[in-house]
């Protein structure tokens, strides 16, 4: 187990805790930052729209903190994808995601933030394995992630979604069902991995679960369309079909 990958999670929310108790005037740029992460990885509009402000204090106070820009961008990102998809949000995001990589280079969660922002925004750079269909490679990198960073539920939401997904494209409805509860485990307020799980169900032939996992998933994202998360995510149509016609038959929206 990588050392590093179990303390840092906790030395994180420690940090958080701290930062909480220090009186608002007493903020430096990397205080707003810990205040913005608990919204920023719960990765939709409601929570976004908190963290935002944080981030442009933060930027305000170091206009080159490339975990800032990273951050910023995962918001903005979060914002145009699942809260309206006004193309505005997504011009900011690539803008600042190309800001963190330029001046995030000692920082590579800022990197790999700002890198998977650009690969669904602006289509460009690497792009995130799952959704292109290169399915022994997603599940091979998802748990190499799961290995160094076991403890981590940002890490783990990602890795179990990109399973999750892996799994779908490969048929293997079971384990894709799994890994989608368990990405939402992680992260229960990202409502991505329960669309995963509604097609897994379908897939399973348990269209009454699928149904039951519809309303949740729906409860989470009012306005999900299947043509709206396909502007984000159909980086491979093969990959991106297969997945519709499962939403189609619960009845999702095009």
């Amino acid at each position: 187990m990588c050392v590093i990958g179990a303390i840092e999670p906790s030395l994180r929310r420690v940090e958080m805790e701290r930062v909480k108790r220090q009186r608002p005037e007493n903020l430096d740029a990397y205080d707003f930052v810990l205040r913005s992460l608990p919204f920023v990885y719960a990765q939709m509009p409601k929570d976004s729209a908190i963290a935002i402000p944080l981030l442009e204090e933060a930027l305000k106070l170091e206009p080159s903190y490339g975990a800032a820009h990273a951050l910023l961008s995962f918001c903005l990102h979060a914002k145009w994808a699942r809260g309206g998809l006004h193309q505005k949000d997504r011009i900011s995001a690539i803008q600042h995601a190309r800001a963190a990589i330029a001046l995030g280079n000692d920082d590579a969660t800022a990197l790999a933030t700002a890198a998977f922002v650009i690969a669904l925004d602006d289509h460009d750079s690497a792009i995130t394995l799952a959704w292109m269909g290169k399915t022994d490679l997603a599940a091979e990198r998802a748990q190499q992630a799961l290995r160094l960073s076991p403890f981590d539920t940002i890490t783990r939401c990602w890795a179990y979604h990109a399973l999750a997904i892996a799994h779908f494209h490969a048929s293997r409805y079971s384990d894709a069902a799994t890994a989608a509860r368990s990405a939402i485990d992680s992260n229960p307020a990202f409502s991505v991995p329960r669309a995963v799980l509604v097609a897994a169900l379908v897939g399973l032939g348990r269209v009454d679960e699928a149904r039951v996992a519809t309303q949740s998933l729906l409860e989470h994202e009012p306005s999900f369309t299947i043509a709206g998360l396909s502007q984000v995510t159909e980086l491979e149509p093969a990959v991106f079909r297969r997945l519709a016609a499962a939403w189609r038959e619960v009845g999702l929206l095009e």
